[in-house]
């Protein structure tokens, strides 16, 4: 399994920042966030549920847990 950091290109420190409010992501970050949890970059902006999508937001929010494709 990869890590976060793989994923993103962001390090552990500044995902602590980020979420202590000590710093804030440009939305390049945003955007790498996003594509590897599953979570809507307007949310991890915002806070705020996309306006168009609030009723299954938690379930659009949910990421498989096995990224790799299953074979056929």
């Amino acid at each position: 399994m990869r890590s976060f950091e793989t994923l993103t290109g962001i390090s552990k420190g500044s995902i602590y920042n980020y979420e202590a409010g000590k710093t804030r992501p440009r939305r390049p970050q945003i955007l790498a966030w996003a594509m590897a949890t599953g979570f809507d970059a307007y949310w991890l902006e915002t806070g705020n549920a996309p306006a168009e999508s609030q009723g299954d937001f938690a379930q659009r929010a949910r990421r498989d847990s096995n990224p790799q494709p299953s074979d056929p």
